[in-house]
């Protein structure tokens, strides 16, 4: 589950969309309504990248952030936050969230570090990424070879766990359906293959999203019974950006 924090920094960004959208229906002479705090979507996927690294070189940029690294000076690295300078040391925040795509919303919590190489030490921004899907509408792929484009950001090893999911339910963000347990073993519908498996084996599942964001998950089932079905795993996302985005002023 997300923390409290995270939710707290997204329901204030949502927030923020809800409000500029009304902006433009708002009278001068309306009465005022309250407006909810909006709260995340219940059809909303949640992942937590637990580490993601990036290479840091002067000029680079955090693919899909406004996170850009300029020079360093010793210990001082001159960065660009949001298109604002700002100067970090090594092992302090490094921040940005934001859309890195369409229906998808990323929180980087990123910190600056050096890491030792055979040759050279190197400038990395490490740290967890938070990824919200909204308005998934799963599909299962027999392959996502030739699917994905060069320049979509990658997330890997992403933990996820499903369960107890009721027979008939479907696991998240799949369209696997827990059927039954059968002589056969625990039949799953919404397979591109066999659809039966045993306690302990690995469910292979792979497909999009949405149309911009592509998914592979190998999940163990370590539980199938009258009370449900338990599999957990990790997951690799890939999330298309916009094809063109304008020039900063």
């Amino acid at each position: 589950m997300p923390k409290r924090s995270s939710l707290s920094h997204l329901r204030y960004f949502l927030l923020f969309l809800a409000l500029t959208s009304l902006a433009c229906g708002l009278s001068p002479f309306s009465s005022p309504t309250p407006t909810p705090t909006p709260e995340v979507p219940a059809s909303t996927l949640y992942y937590n990248v637990r580490v993601f690294t990036y290479n840091l070189e002067p000029g680079s940029t955090v693919p899909g952030t406004r996170l850009e690294y300029v020079g360093s000076t010793g210990d001082s690295h001159q960065v660009r936050i949001n298109d604002q300078d700002a100067v970090r040391q090594t092992n302090e925040s490094f921040l940005w969230d934001g859309i890195i795509g369409q229906g998808v919303f990323a929180n980087y919590r990123l910190r600056l570090a050096m890491t030792m190489g055979l040759m050279r030490s190197q400038l990395v921004a490490t740290g967890p990424v938070e990824l919200y899907v909204f308005n998934p509408e799963p599909e299962a792929m027999t392959s996502l070879d030739g699917m994905i484009p060069a320049r979509a950001l990658y997330f890997a090893n992403i933990p996820v766990s499903y369960g107890p999911v009721p027979v008939g339910g479907r696991v998240p963000g799949t369209t696997l359906v827990f059927e039954e347990v059968t002589g056969q073993g625990v039949r799953l519908s919404g397979t591109t293959g066999y659809p039966y498996w045993a306690i302990g084996d690995t469910v292979h599942w792979q497909g999009r999203l949405r149309e911009n964001v592509f998914i592979r998950l190998r999940m163990p089932i370590s539980q199938a019974d009258e009370r449900g079905l338990r599999l957990g795993g990790e997951a690799e996302i890939w999330v298309v950006p916009p094809a063109y985005q304008p020039p900063r002023s």
